[in-house]
């Protein structure tokens, strides 16, 4: 079925059952480890008071469950919920029913039903479907919910690349999002496609390397949006040089956007957090755990020629990682760093030598990676491919969703398997 067919008031094809057998009680009970006596044994379903030994509740809730997956795929299911209304009997002949009650917000409310040969009732509930596969998971009262829902992020350089695909990914489970670019035209687009799909969100441009930039950035957040609660220190580039080339400019530059901003920012951001969770402890509510992911690189694990400036700042990001993590346990935030392998963006897309540049305030900045050395980077990586935007954003993701709570001070590579 089509979930975008359901209509109101539509009844979906009900799943009609053979009696109920000895037999199937048996096997449901070795398989579910349920040897609840009243479902096997007719003396002492007597001794309870019924007439025969009876079904499973649960048997009925995974006929249900079945009926449901026949409808739809497993992943459009957003909640499921019943309760048990009357005993089925042993011989008992249930069929399983749905009829959609109401669609709002992308979501089908769907009744459901377990009713006997004689009209009883067993089972009844409700199920929540979402008409589209990108639909978030409901609170079973049909509101529209994801895992980052009130939680408030910044991520800085999200409107170009990987930066982009996190904030796009962090808006479209909930969160509202502050974006910032070095150049306020990539940032405005972030902002359209996320205001596009009804996300929260605002722009900060500006260079992360400015004095007073991350004292803005984090204000915009408080500002606009009353909290914060995940910070991405993303935004960087590379300009590469053997050490005996490389100048005390081009040195500074790296250290300063991948080392000092999210040390600044970080800073800045630390008397809004603890302003957060004292007012919380004072007034007995739970301290919320908030997020911290930094961006480094396999480079910044195992080195890499002709990037020591690099190399050395995603190195120091790490330490960054694991100094603070023990900070701001106290405070229930987690710090990790996530660094990347080899991912396509504009830095390596293009090809080296063909006067591929990148504007930084001013400054053209080479990039680009020799097509032969790029293939031959793809064929030491296990999965035989470079990366993806997005599939960098999903391990970032990882470290921003409740299911990381009690993860703190690590880092994961993000790379195909490949490490240097």
């Amino acid at each position: 079925m089509n979930p975008q067919d359901f209509t109101v008031g539509a009844e979906l094809p009900a799943l009609k059952l053979p009696p109920i057998s000895r037999t199937t009680l048996a096997l449901f009970a070795g398989a579910s480890g349920d040897h609840n006596p009243g479902h096997l044994d007719l003396d002492v379903a007597r001794l309870a008071g019924f007439d025969d030994v009876f079904a499973h509740g649960m048997l009925s809730m995974a006929y249900l469950g079945r009926l449901l997956t026949s409808w739809v795929p497993q992943q459009r299911i957003r909640s499921y919920s019943v309760r048990f209304t009357a005993i089925t009997p042993v011989h008992g002949t249930p069929t399983c029913t749905g009829k959609v009650t109401a669609i709002e917000n992308g979501l089908a409310t769907v009744e459901l039903a377990v009713t006997l040969a004689d009209g009883t009732t067993t089972l009844a509930g409700h199920a929540a479907i979402a008409l589209d596969r990108h639909t978030s998971p409901c609170d079973g009262k049909g509101t529209l919910m994801g895992k980052l829902d009130n939680k408030v992020a910044i991520v800085t350089g999200s409107g170009r690349g990987i930066g982009r695909e996190i904030a796009l990914k962090l808006a479209a489970d909930g969160a509202a999002v502050v974006v910032n670019d070095i150049d306020e035209a990539p940032a405005k687009q972030t902002v359209a496609d996320i205001e596009a799909r009804d996300g929260k969100v605002m722009s900060c441009p500006g260079s992360v390397t400015d004095d007073g930039f991350a004292e803005r950035f984090v204000q915009t957040a408080l500002d606009t949006f009353g909290g914060l609660d995940i910070i991405v220190n993303n935004a960087g580039y590379t300009t590469d040089s053997v050490i005996q080339k490389m100048s005390d400019e081009q040195w500074d530059a790296i250290l300063d956007v991948h080392l000092k901003a999210p040390f600044r920012i970080l800073r800045a951001a630390q008397p809004i957090i603890a302003s957060a969770v004292k007012k919380a402890r004072e007034t007995g509510e739970p301290v919320l755990c908030r997020k911290v992911v930094n961006i480094s690189s396999i480079a910044g694990l195992g080195g890499n020629v002709g990037q020591t400036n690099y190399a050395a700042a995603k190195a120091g990001v790490t330490g960054l990682t694991k100094a603070l993590a023990k900070e701001w346990g106290r405070y229930n935030v987690t710090v990790n760093t996530v660094a990347f392998g080899l991912i396509k963006t504009r830095l390596t897309d293009a090809p080296a030598g063909d006067s591929s540049t990148i504007d930084v305030q001013g400054c053209e900045i080479k990039v680009g990676v020799n097509p032969q050395l790029l293939e031959a980077m793809e064929a030491m990586i296990p999965l035989g491919r470079a990366g993806t935007p997005i599939e960098a954003a999903g391990a970032v993701y990882l470290f921003c969703i409740p299911e990381s709570d009690y993860v703190s001070a690590q880092t994961l590579v993000c790379g195909g398997g490949f490490i240097i």
